[in-house]
């Protein structure tokens, strides 16, 4: 009876795992494709053909790029999400699974494991107490903006100055410098000062997480990972 019993039990556990990986898997669906390739209607339009972009479409395929740069590139900076990494939650955001579970600054958390996409199962708790804790899924792409690795500060301060950057870009709609108005230029400045890059670029450690931030970057941009596909027109 004990062996049915525990049997039973066994195959519960594992119906609820693979009802939750489904609801994951769902809730991927509902949010997009995130991190992909640009959206075929860049084609021709970005990133150096704005007059020919439809309204608002210059701005969209910016904010794809940037999205799709980070995906492949904010290990880089934040450090690799591995089993058993630990993890702070820097900003209030909500768990993407099927509970939408909201998770607040400051909770403490540990990665149980990851998937294919490279989204993590991350065991969450609040102060020091990890026996009351409670598992989220929590995408890739989520990371670097709500996550934050305790005990590497040149990591967390190089996070912060990626982050900004990429705020003043998006703010000046990726724009080139030569594209700029004087007005925007110093707009832009404005912006990056407000950023610290310099701090960061004087402690070796910060710089060295920018530096291989920025290489990444160019080495996706020359990759053609983020260029849209062609359309079936176009085939």
């Amino acid at each position: 009876m004990r062996e049915s019993h525990a049997g039973w039990v066994i195959a519960l556990a594992i119906t609820l795992a693979q009802a939750k990986l489904a609801a994951t898997a769902a809730a991927k669906a509902k949010e997009g494709s995130y991190g992909q390739r640009l959206d075929t209607q860049c084609t021709g339009c970005f990133p150096s053909k704005r007059t020919s972009c439809k309204a608002g479409l210059w701005l969209s395929c910016c904010a794809q790029e940037m999205e799709c740069h980070d995906v492949h590139c904010l290990d880089a900076v934040t450090g690799a999400l591995l089993p058993k990494t630990k993890v702070r939650v820097k900003t209030d955001f909500t768990s993407n699974d099927e509970e939408e579970v909201q998770l607040t600054k400051g909770m403490n958390g540990r990665v149980v494991r990851l998937d294919g996409d490279g989204d993590a199962y991350i065991k969450f708790w609040d102060d020091d107490d990890e026996d009351e804790s409670r598992s989220h899924w929590v995408f890739k792409h989520k990371f670097w903006e709500k996550l934050e690795l305790p005990g590497n500060m040149h990591r967390v301060k190089a996070t912060k100055a990626v982050v900004c950057m990429n705020n003043c870009t998006l703010t000046h709609e990726c724009l080139q410098w030569p594209d700029l108005s004087k007005k925007q230029k110093k707009s832009y400045q404005k912006c990056v000062q407000a950023c610290r890059i310099d701090a960061c670029t004087e402690e070796d450690g910060c710089k060295q997480v920018i530096e291989a931030y920025g290489s990444c970057k160019q080495k996706t941009a020359s990759s053609g990972v983020c260029s849209p596909l062609a359309s079936k027109a176009e085939l």
